[in-house]
């Protein structure tokens, strides 16, 4: 996408958590979390954690019925059923 190249990366970040594609979400979700594991060394104990270290601006909102959650045996954000 060309006028991607104009946005600065956190631009394309935040355009990518209001996105409405849960793959998009979950791109930056996981992106956060890598960064989170790499100077962290663990997952945080909630994905709120990547907002409180300021590794995202905010988190996305999750298709209706469903909530952004931390595979533990993966470590990636993946999409599940609420509970």
């Amino acid at each position: 996408n060309p006028a991607e190249t104009e946005l600065s990366p956190a631009e394309i970040v935040a355009r990518k958590l209001i996105s409405n594609d849960p793959k998009d979400n979950l791109e930056v979700l996981n992106k956060a979390l890598q960064t989170w594991l790499a100077s962290q060394g663990e997952l945080p104990e909630k994905i709120g954690d990547l907002v409180g270290e300021q590794l995202l601006p905010m988190l996305p909102m999750a298709p209706q019925g469903k909530i952004f959650e931390i595979d533990r045996e993966a470590n990636r954000v993946v999409l599940v059923a609420e509970k």
